[in-house]
């Protein structure tokens, strides 16, 4: 019924705070003291229990629903009665402290209105609608039941129970026991189930099982609360049952408080489903606290449920927008930690053909980390291991149909001459980019370099300081690179120029310089980098989720 609460002041609800409800299902979370129990009972408030003149077919339905439900429309005094001290919750804020939107477009404004002192020394406030002369802004009628965290009180611990007169009608009492039999397998025996009460803090059921030992008082808490929950829900399809034609799109609101308490994780999505179902064909809609990322991730997966999550900021609270909304940042917030901490030895594995391929790739991923500020918030998931497989193997692994599963959270890497096609990316291969083999890309780009006396790259300090001047390439690195063909000619020769190349490539001072070639050719090739950069952002995107990663971290590309 309510679409939408927009704040002035109420606590640490304070403007521009607004927060949007669906029809069905909504589940609100956030970390303690963020006001999720004062807005259930800002729901609540927003409404009465309907008189008499309702048409209803069954006219026992007011006194039941009260009756199995310990509270039925309570107002946000309930929620203060307790205060030792009169704590005022929009201090020097006057008139309007919220405004609610309902789905029929109506809008009501509510303000406080302060009682006299009662009889116990204490003063309250309520919050009530402007009543205005004629303006006829009276609550609007509609049952709202609130589970409260009352329902949890330990039943054990207590044996002054009172048997109550009202109780739900035997066919809707008999779907309460087989819902509670399908979700916990315990086997109420039907003739001995009677409401009770225990003074004024709780409603529960009594009754005896056909499992052996388990009765209404050596149940768990779990199964208590269990009970209790579809309780509520029948009961409130009792009353939709009872309305003699309805027309309205919800007929009543189920509130309920630390919905996850007590229950297995199983036990929370299984119950939550029965909750959006009931929701849908009872139209009634359902608004329920909890702390259970199990709830939070499976109404984000899914989408068949309303998620709102709170962050508390001191003086006040925002609501997550959309684009925060995901389970690693709600995490990051329900554990008070950082992004990094949370998904701390969190990696996505990269395998390159060799040392060289590695060399160039972690090259490039510092590039996009310098000059990216989206991919700088993800390189750091990355592992490059020192595995080297070789061009052929790799990519024989990554497209077996039964290995590549084994490599499905996996990136493989190859050199750019490797003939790889346009699908090769699903199944997570990417080539380096350059057309060549490392090695020769260093190879001609160094004599480039030479050739055209690039002064940019001679003159910088990082090279010039080692001593790779343009004397020292041509006296002591070209021969080395203009040698290899010789030995290919020579008839005793076995090696490949593959191994000559690498052989090349790796010694010492050679390593060394070619790596500043390398660094320098990636700063100049921009345009031929983007490639390249799409494909890694489309895999660390496939990949991320499978190794507990937040694909939504990275934001572009």
């Amino acid at each position: 019924m309510i679409k939408k609460i927009k704040f002035k002041h109420y606590r640490k609800l304070k403007d521009p705070l607004e927060i949007n409800f669906t029809k069905g299902v909504n589940v609100i979370s956030g970390t303690n003291g963020t006001c999720k129990t004062s807005i259930l009972h800002l729901v609540s408030n927003s409404f009465k229990i309907p008189d008499s003149s309702t048409a209803i077919v069954d006219a026992n339905v007011w006194s039941t629903l009260r009756g199995v439900n310990f509270y039925v429309n309570p107002k946000i005094e309930t929620l203060t009665k307790g205060d030792k001290t009169y704590a005022d919750p929009a201090r020097g804020t006057k008139g309007t402290l919220y405004t609610v939107e309902f789905f029929d477009k109506r809008i009501q404004d509510f303000r406080r209105k302060n009682d006299q002192v009662l009889a116990d020394g204490k003063k309250r406030y309520r919050i009530t609608p402007p009543y205005g002369w004629g303006k006829g802004e009276g609550l609007t009628p509609l049952p709202v039941v609130y589970l409260s965290l009352s329902r949890l009180v330990p039943h054990g611990e207590f044996d002054v129970y009172t048997k109550k007169k009202a109780s739900l009608p035997e066919q809707y009492r008999k779907e309460v026991a087989e819902l509670y039999k399908k979700l916990s397998g315990i086997d109420i025996k039907f003739d001995t189930y009677k409401i009770c009460e225990l003074q004024t803090i709780k409603t529960r059921a009594e009754f005896s099982t056909s499992n052996d030992g388990l009765d209404s008082n050596t149940i768990s808490d779990g199964e208590d609360n269990l009970h209790a929950i579809l309780t509520a829900l029948v009961s409130l399809k009792y009353y939709f049952e009872s309305i003699e034609n309805s027309v309205n799109e919800i007929e009543s609101i189920l509130l309920i408080d630390e919905f996850d308490a007590t229950l297995h994780p199983n036990l929370q999505l299984n119950l939550l489903k029965i909750c959006k179902e009931f929701s849908e064909k009872y139209k009634f809609q359902t608004i329920l606290t909890t702390h259970s990322l199990d709830l939070i991730e499976e109404g984000l997966k899914k989408e068949y449920y309303n998620v709102i999550y709170i962050e508390d900021n001191i003086e006040n609270v925002k609501v997550l927008n959309p684009e925060q909304l995901d389970i690693y940042y709600i995490k990051m917030k329900l554990y008070q930690t950082t992004m990094r901490d949370l998904l701390r030895d969190k990696y996505i594995p990269i395998y390159t053909e060799d040392k060289e391929a590695r060399l160039f790739l972690e090259m490039l991923l510092n590039h996009f980390a310098e000059t990216k500020s989206a991919f700088g918030l993800i390189k750091h998931f990355f592992y490059l291991a020192e595995s080297y497989l070789g061009c052929d193997n790799l990519v024989k692994l990554f497209k077996d149909k039964v290995c590549g599963k084994q490599f499905a959270n996996c990136i493989g890497i190859v050199d750019g001459d490797t003939n790889l096609d346009e699908k090769a990316i699903d199944s997570n291969l990417l080539m380096l980019p350059g057309e060549k083999s490392i090695e020769n890309l260093a190879f001609e780009f160094a004599r480039e370099l030479d050739e055209n006396d690039v002064r940019e790259f001679w003159d910088d300090v990082s090279v010039s300081g080692e001593g790779f001047d343009r004397p020292y390439f041509r006296t002591n690195i070209l021969p080395d690179i203009l040698d290899i063909d010789e030995k290919l000619q020579e008839p005793n020769n076995k090696k490949k120029r593959r191994e000559l190349n690498k052989s090349c490539f790796s010694k010492e001072n050679n390593y060394h310089f070619f790596s500043f070639v390398l660094k320098y050719w990636i700063k100049t090739n921009d345009a031929i980098l983007q490639s390249f950069y799409n494909g890694i952002c489309i895999l660390y995107k496939k990949t991320s989720e499978l190794n507990g990663i937040n694909r939504k971290i990275l934001k572009e590309g």
